[in-house]
């Protein structure tokens, strides 16, 4: 069995994810990346392009490693004229 961390998830709420997960609590892999929670939240590769995500208020790769108590944004960017 893996051993677990606990993130805390937010997200823009055009992002094709459940919103009960939005501003929760959740457990993922230890060592997981932001990469493969997207993947985990069944983000689309090609949406992978928009989406920014932040850690603890910074933003970061997506191969960036999530720690214990880590607080996730996901940011969409929109683009239009």
């Amino acid at each position: 069995m893996m051993d677990k961390i606990k993130i805390k998830l937010e997200f823009t709420s055009l992002l094709a994810i459940s919103p009960q997960l939005n501003g929760n609590i959740i457990e993922v892999n230890t060592n997981s990346t932001v990469d493969q929670l997207l993947t985990e939240l069944g983000i689309k590769k090609e949406h992978l392009t928009y989406i920014i995500p932040f850690i603890n208020k910074k933003a970061v790769r997506r191969s960036a490693k999530l720690n214990n108590n880590d607080e996730i944004f996901l940011f969409l960017t929109v683009g239009g004229g």
